[in-house]
């Protein structure tokens, strides 16, 4: 390996040992690290990384902040980290979350911002991309 190469697989290393990344984010911060491009995509191929679980553990992350996501907002806020469809599907079906507990926090939201029949709850839950299920738990527990 060349002097860069080494340098490239290092920062890369770094990088995801510190947060889940997509492979376009990746890419931004080695930019900003003045890493060329051709020296980042050898130390993501080097690397063998596992975008489906930088997914995963980016869906993970996200959904210990409290914000309250349903899979479908969880998938889209992938996508808008760069995650290919197919590596944000497959973090949102493998990701160990309480869907109800996300429309939980979801509910309390629409409660203080003056929501108060059950339906009406529910049918918010439902457009935020949550189950009929889940938003019919989440108000119960409203």
């Amino acid at each position: 390996l060349s002097e860069k190469q080494v340098q490239a697989v290092q920062t890369t290393d770094d990088y995801l040992d510190t947060m889940p990344l997509s492979q376009t984010e990746l890419l931004q911060m080695l930019a900003v690290e003045n890493i060329d491009l051709e020296d980042a995509k050898f130390a993501i191929e080097y690397l063998n990384i596992d975008w489906n679980q930088e997914a995963k553990k980016k869906a993970k992350e996200y959904c210990k902040h409290k914000i309250g996501f349903s899979k479908e907002k969880l998938k889209a806020q992938l996508l808008f980290d760069h995650f290919t469809e197919e590596e944000a599907n497959f973090a949102v079906s493998h990701v160990n979350v309480n869907w109800i507990e996300q429309a939980e926090i979801v509910a309390k939201e629409y409660m203080e911002d003056g929501i108060s029949s059950k339906e009406d709850l529910i049918d918010a839950l439902m457009k935020e991309g949550f189950t009929k299920k889940e938003a019919e738990k989440a108000s119960l527990r409203g």
